[in-house]
């Protein structure tokens, strides 16, 4: 920064000292933001891949039956919008009787 023998720093050397204190605060705020909130949309996609995973391993070890496996996965893609997609049992996991 450039001083004068007299006045201290210069008028432009106070805009260059602004502009850096405002990114630096800028940026500290918008990376505390994105990481109190996790990142972002991932969250709630993680949460529901989860739920789901959990219902197909229950399902695998053969704690419910069909019947309710089915029901609870329509039950989780109505909570989440999607009726598009039918409540199948998750693939290779048959049950042994």
């Amino acid at each position: 920064m450039t001083y004068s023998a007299t006045s201290g720093p210069s008028g432009w050397a106070w805009v260059a000292m602004t502009v850096i204190v405002l990114l630096f605060v800028g940026l500290s705020a918008a990376s505390y933001l994105l990481l109190a909130r996790g990142g972002g949309r991932t969250r709630g996609t993680a949460r529901r891949a989860s739920a789901e995973r959990r219902l197909a391993d229950q399902f695998a070890r053969g704690e419910i039956d069909e019947r309710e496996y089915r029901h609870l996965a329509t039950a989780l893609a109505a909570a989440r919008g999607d009726q598009r997609r039918r409540a199948h049992p998750p693939a290779g996991a048959h049950r042994r009787r």
